[in-house]
């Protein structure tokens, strides 16, 4: 709720915040991006300009490519829509909290057609003059189905990169015009890797953290989805991985680290883990956490992320991101080394060994 964001933007003064983005949750329709609900009465321009005016730059989510049955867009342009091979629109996503007319089935736009791209860099455009000029982009890997698309010549990944570059246009065009110092930033997140390479400025690059270790029983995974469903024991598997990737593609997001005690299963000793993982990798550092929930070992576990973080950066951006040894001899990394360390898990357990950094050869 707007009032989450206010509260916690009170509680961030002395936190080493850059960007607050607003997460899921306030806009009126899956699709509907520019208009708030009764939960953000202040509405999208004064939100962003409480938080630039609290000194961090506003950010937002949304999820491009999809759209609730019950949105305007579905319902004003239906010919916007991909199409399932029955002709009927085809079904791209499933989320029951999303409601949305048929239960949290979510359809698919067609990225393929001229008026969606431009739909997407005027929604784009309009959410960067409103301030956010950091956009998070969710649930990419909508346009790469199979379906009947308006340009059958496309293919799926043409498809998902045709629709980022269309935000990519929109944004920049704004950001050109209000914010021509900062720019725009947009994080992918749900997309095929491949398909955005050039064309983002940071990527998901694995499965979402949860507050647990493992994949936790009751989410019921369907068969082959295990290695992807929420858990850290997979988030760390992703990051180790592919933390080669950072700053060679683009910056790398590992999701969140999870510092709160509260209302979670992950123990202290594997969220110590998994925020040492975050820190060597030298990618992204994001707290989704309620600060009310947090802290003073919260705020040093966070610092000693920043720590860690900013040495495999400065190595990356050299030229020497960190690397998992060993990657290939094992279904999950149990090393991940960098400028700033190496951290030996434990995958089983979550438990970790953090070693100082090698010296570097003699010359």
């Amino acid at each position: 709720t707007e009032r989450d964001i206010t509260a916690n933007l009170d509680r961030a003064g002395d936190w080493p915040f850059d960007v607050v983005q607003v997460d899921d949750g306030y806009q009126r329709a899956i699709g509907d991006w520019l208009t708030t609900n009764e939960r953000f009465p202040m509405g999208l321009d004064a939100l962003a300009g409480r938080i630039r005016d609290a000194g961090h730059r506003p950010g937002i989510w949304l999820a491009p490519f999809l759209a609730a049955p019950d949105s305007e867009v579905a319902r004003a342009h239906p010919e916007w829509l991909a199409r399932a091979p029955d002709g009927s629109p085809l079904v791209a996503m499933f989320n029951p909290p999303w409601g949305g007319g048929l239960d949290g089935f979510m359809y698919g736009l067609d990225t393929s057609h001229p008026e969606v791209l431009a739909h997407l860099e005027v929604v784009a455009g309009a959410l960067v003059e409103a301030g956010f000029t950091y956009l998070k982009l969710d649930f990419t890997f909508s346009p790469s189905f199979d379906g009947s698309y308006h340009d059958r010549s496309l293919t799926p990944a043409q498809r998902v990169r045709a629709g980022f570059e269309a935000v990519r246009a929109g944004a920049d065009r704004a950001a050109r015009t209000t914010a021509p110092d900062e720019g725009a930033f947009l994080l992918g997140c749900g997309a095929p890797l491949a398909h955005v390479v050039g064309v983002v400025d940071g990527n998901r690059i694995g499965a979402d953290v949860a507050p647990s270790w493992p994949v936790e029983p009751t989410t019921a995974p369907l068969p082959g989805y295990v290695e992807s469903q929420p858990s850290t024991a997979n988030a760390w598997r992703n990051t180790a991985a592919r933390s080669f990737m950072h700053r060679r593609l683009w910056l790398n997001d590992p999701d969140c680290i999870m510092l709160r005690s509260e209302g979670t299963a992950l123990d202290p000793t594997a969220a110590t883990t998994w925020a040492h993982a975050v820190g060597v990798s030298g990618g992204m550092a994001l707290v989704s956490d309620d600060l009310a929930l947090l802290g003073p070992d919260s705020r040093r576990l966070l610092d000693d992320v920043t720590t860690l973080g900013r040495a495999a950066d400065d190595a990356a951006r050299d030229g020497d991101p960190a690397r998992a040894p060993g990657l290939m001899a094992a279904e999950t990394p149990e090393r991940l080394a960098s400028a700033a360390g190496a951290l030996v898990v434990e995958v089983a357990t979550g438990r970790s060994r953090l070693d100082p950094p090698s010296r570097p050869p003699e010359r």
